[in-house]
C-alpha cells in the first residue's frame, strides 16, 4: 500500500543514492561476501568477471546488481536445463535464503532484463512484498531505465519513437506491427557523434516508457540508426 511504498522510499534513500548520469554510492560491504564457485564448461568464471551487487539493501528486500556482458537474466528453464551464464543461479547462490530468487512466476525477483550482450544494472527484489510495490511503482513509470547505445548513422537531435511492438516465439526476431503489437515508447538523445572511414555514429542515451523484448534494437532499427553489431537487427 501507499504507506509501505513511502516507508519503503525513505529508508532507501536514507542509505544511498542513485542519480541520473551518476553511480550508485554504497558501503564495500554492497558486495556479498560468499566465495562462489562457477564454472562455465571446464573454465572457472573469475571473480573479476563475476556480477557484482553494488547496492544492498536486503531490510526493505531490494538489491541493484551490475551485471556483464554474455550473462543472461534468467531464460525461465530449471536449474539443470540452464545452458549459459544465469544472473538468477548466481544470486540464488548469493542469497540462499531467499525464496523470490527461485520463484519464476515472480521472474525470479528481477525488474527489468537486459540482453545477453549487454552491460548494467539490474534491479531485483529480494522479497514478494517488495517486488510487488517495485512493479507497482514500474508500471506507474515511476521508475526510470536509462541505457547508452553506439548505433549506426548520425542522430541529429532528440526523438521518441512510438512504435508498436509484436515479439513472437523464442529465436525471431521482434518487429514492429501497428496492428497486433503492444504500445512501445522509446525517448533518446544524442550525446556525440563520430566519423570513421566514411560511417557514421552516434552515441545516444535512451528511455523506456514500456519494457517490450528487444524494445531499443527493435526500435532503432526501425528509425535506421541500428545498435552497432546488433546480429539480429543491424544490417
Amino acid at each position: 500500500d501507499e504507506a509501505a511504498w513511502k516507508e519503503f522510499v525513505a529508508s532507501s534513500s536514507s542509505s544511498s543514492s542513485l542519480r541520473e548520469g551518476g553511480g550508485i554510492e554504497a558501503c564495500p560491504s554492497a558486495t556479498p561476501q560468499r566465495s562462489l564457485a562457477l564454472q562455465e564448461g571446464n573454465r572457472d568464471i573469475l571473480a573479476s568477471e563475476q556480477p557484482r551487487v553494488v547496492l544492498r539493501l536486503e531490510q526493505q528486500g531490494v538489491i541493484i546488481v551490475h551485471k556483464l556482458p554474455d550473462w543472461e537474466v534468467d531464460d525461465g528453464r530449471a536449474s539443470g536445463q540452464k545452458k549459459t551464464l544465469q544472473l538468477s543461479t548466481f544470486l540464488q547462490a548469493c542469497f540462499p535464503e531467499r525464496p523470490i530468487l527461485r520463484d519464476t512466476a515472480a521472474g525470479c525477483g528481477f525488474l527489468g532484463r537486459l540482453d545477453v550482450q549487454s552491460s548494467g544494472l539490474v534491479l531485483c527484489a529480494l522479497t514478494h512484498e517488495a517486488h510487488l510495490l517495485l512493479q507497482l511503482r514500474q508500471d506507474m513509470h515511476a521508475v526510470a531505465r536509462e541505457y547508452v547505445a553506439l548505433c549506426h548513422g548520425f542522430v541529429p537531435s532528440c526523438l521518441e519513437v512510438s512504435a508498436p511492438l509484436l515479439a513472437h516465439t523464442p529465436g525471431v526476431s521482434t518487429r514492429v506491427d501497428a496492428t497486433r503489437g503492444l504500445p512501445a515508447v522509446t525517448r533518446l538523445r544524442p550525446l556525440a557523434w563520430l566519423c570513421r572511414r566514411g560511417s557514421a555514429y552516434s552515441l545516444v542515451v535512451l528511455s523506456i516508457l514500456t519494457g517490450r523484448k528487444h524494445q531499443i534494437r527493435c526500435h532503432m532499427a526501425h528509425i535506421g540508426h541500428p545498435v552497432l553489431c546488433d546480429p539480429r537487427y543491424a544490417p
